[in-house]
């Protein structure tokens, strides 16, 4: 362990302690935490993970924002328990994106572990959400995760946007493969076919037949 990953899991220790605390302080030491491991992690070549301090940096400076505009004057949350439905449909959802991820990582990166690593970064997003859903936090999720669900409002729509690129790539050699072909011709079709879901402009999901 080098001392950049003591001093950012050094950083994590009073983060979580000041969260506790209710103290707004928690936020700078959770910036510098994971502007750190997001280099440990690129480092260490666990690219999800990588990507995911990034997410967390945005959330990070969402969270500050917000707590200093809209907090109340006892400052604390309602925790409530999962119930198995939810519990079953949350393992499913981080289970599908962490094998989506594992496979891609696996397949066109040199990334050092994959799959653990698309696993890491699937459950933290899934947990995110349903943080949002109890009440216990805000979180900036996919529009398409996020619309669905009534239990979710939707904070400020017209003060912040949050747009993301994704991209498809594929080892040139790979690409005139008619497995990769196909999958690629699939992707593109629902991906344009679910435009307004994918920005948010729709919460209806359009099925393409492969």
């Amino acid at each position: 362990m080098s001392w950049t990953e003591l001093f950012a899991a050094g950083l994590g220790v009073v983060n979580v302690w000041l969260v506790v605390r209710r103290s707004v302080w928690n936020y700078p030491f959770g910036l510098a935490m994971v502007i750190l491991y997001g280099f440990v992690f690129y480092g260490a070549k666990l690219y999800s993970d990588a990507l995911l301090q990034i997410y967390y940096f945005v959330v990070q400076l969402f969270g500050w924002w917000m707590w200093l505009k809209g907090r109340d004057g006892a400052g604390l949350v309602r925790p409530e328990v999962l119930k198995t439905p939810a519990r079953i449909a949350a393992l499913e959802a981080t289970l599908m994106g962490a094998a989506a991820g594992g496979w891609y990582f696996a397949t066109y990166t040199d990334a050092a572990a994959p799959w653990f690593d698309a696993f890491i970064a699937a459950a933290s997003v899934i947990a995110q959400y349903h943080a949002a859903v109890q009440g216990s936090a805000l979180a900036i999720l996919p529009c398409f995760m996020a619309e669905p669900d009534p239990r979710l409002v939707s904070v400020l729509p017209d003060e912040i946007v949050v747009t993301r690129r994704f991209w498809l790539c594929s080892r040139e050699e790979l690409r005139k493969l008619r497995r990769i072909t196909s999958l690629w011709d699939y992707l593109r079709a629902a991906a344009d076919a679910n435009q307004p879901l994918l920005m948010g402009e729709s919460p209806e999901m359009h099925y393409v037949e492969a």
